[in-house]
């Protein structure tokens, strides 16, 4: 490579990014086959160091559990289980209160009331049964082979 071609590698390099090429720069990379192939060489480099990084690492509960335990000695982790005679017994209750639901009766009884009731009570069942499937998700899965996703 010739001095003038060290010269303009060095003014390209001290170039801000995104920054307009001078004039005389751009006719020299134009005519000189050797500075472009550098160009082009640290423009693909640059795009490559601009991505993030994908090295696949697979991480397992176990290996967080460790690394946890090196941080902190005296961390046990906690294991927050609502019975299940629990959850059967407020399915019960609930039951119990959509059948003994007094305006459910009385055929007298405001429509709107019972629209409201009867909306309430689904948006009840709705969470409960959200509740139960999320805080046993794991057993679920055991129980039934499914592997997750």
């Amino acid at each position: 490579m010739k001095l003038n071609c060290e010269e303009r590698m060095e003014q390209y390099l001290m170039l801000d990014k995104g920054k307009r090429i001078p004039m005389k720069l751009s006719l020299h990379l134009l005519t000189c086959p050797e500075c472009r192939k550098q160009v082009e060489a640290l423009s693909h480099a640059e795009k490559i160091a601009a991505e993030p990084l994908r090295i696949p690492t697979p991480i397992k509960s176990d290996s967080i559990r460790n690394i946890t335990r090196s941080l902190d000695p005296l961390y046990k982790p906690r294991k927050f289980r609502i019975p299940l005679w629990l959850w059967i017994t407020v399915g019960i209750i609930m039951i119990a209160a959509l059948l003994f639901f007094p305006g459910a009766k009385n055929p007298a009884s405001d429509r709107n009331m019972l629209i409201a009731f009867y909306l309430v009570f689904a948006g009840a069942v709705t969470i409960y049964s959200a509740s139960f499937i999320g805080a046993n998700l794991d057993v679920l899965i055991k129980k039934t082979g499914a592997s997750p996703a």
